[in-house]
């Protein structure tokens, strides 16, 4: 049940509303902004809520039990303030956001609280930004626990891998700039480690699936996973929220396929390994015995 302040109770039961809608949006590295779609900006427990005309929010949808409250919100982020770039690069992604209603006319009245969860997928329409607002009750969607199966579970370099990545990774210098997904470096003339006994330049497939660091130029600061390495040539999963340029430098490390074999002969890291390939699979489990 929403509670309000008797003051705001009255006017909401009067004939004639001076109502706003406000959003607060946290983003995951702690900086705060503020959003109205009153035509004037509302300074609210110390926080400015820009004006921004355009914004149309559906219908906030809530049900009892467990069911998660659902709501999309259009235009909000048209502002001076979020940038095309920034929702590329993923700096908005599950950033936490509270809607509530004010009297714009007297904010002593408090709030009515209308929903609180988290910015789910933002999509990009006709120069216009779709945001999908997820419940709190969207966090029990979440799966628990780990699938079991052939391929190892651990990420590469992470505290149940273990490995050191040091010797698998290498710095290098944009040659070529075909594309914020495609580029030419000097990863060749690089020496990395490819087996645990051996050193080498990087053959092809070598980065593949894994992580490149960009460490200056626009993207400076950014992730994103390689899809190709060849001869020199990155192919990048995804394309960079700034221009790639050429003299941009990064650094990459290897990719892993996951598999056994792999982990032996690559990274003499089996011990480590949290595959299971000799599980049987479920056509071995249900068949019936003797068939």
């Amino acid at each position: 049940m929403k509670t309000v302040s008797p003051g705001l109770a009255a006017h909401l039961a009067g004939g004639a509303h001076t109502m706003a809608t406000c959003w607060l949006v946290t983003r995951t590295d702690g900086q705060v902004f503020g959003f109205t779609n009153h035509d004037l900006d509302l300074v609210i427990d110390g926080v400015t809520y820009a004006a921004a005309t355009g914004i149309d929010r559906s219908t906030i949808e809530s049900r009892q039990g467990l069911s998660v409250d659902n709501a999309d919100a259009v235009g909000f982020l048209d502002s001076d303030a979020i940038t095309h770039e920034d929702l590329r690069a993923g700096y908005w992604d599950h950033a936490e956001i509270r809607i509530f209603e004010v009297n714009w006319a007297d904010l002593s009245m408090g709030q009515l609280k209308q929903m609180r969860g988290w910015l789910g997928e933002v999509s990009v329409e006709d120069q216009k930004y779709k945001a999908e607002l997820r419940g709190l009750m969207s966090a029990l969607n979440a799966s628990v626990g780990e699938p079991y199966g052939p391929s190892c579970r651990a990420r590469l370099g992470d505290e149940r891998c273990q490995k050191n990545l040091t010797e698998y990774t290498a710095a290098g210098t944009v040659f070529v700039a075909t594309s914020g997904r495609e580029f030419t470096t000097d990863l060749p003339a690089q020496t990395v480690r490819l087996t645990p006994t051996t050193t080498g330049a990087p053959p092809d497939g070598y980065f593949d699936a894994g992580l490149l660091t960009w460490l200056t130029g626009l993207n400076a600061g950014l992730r994103a996973e390689v899809k190709r390495y060849e001869g020199g040539d990155v192919e990048l999963q995804l394309p960079t929220p700034n221009a790639v340029q050429v003299g941009d430098t990064f650094s990459v490390q290897s990719g892993c396929p996951k598999d056994r074999d792999t982990c032996f002969t690559k990274f003499g890291n089996v011990v480590n390994f949290r595959g299971h390939p000799d599980l049987p699979g479920t056509d071995k489990i249900i068949r019936m015995g003797g068939v």
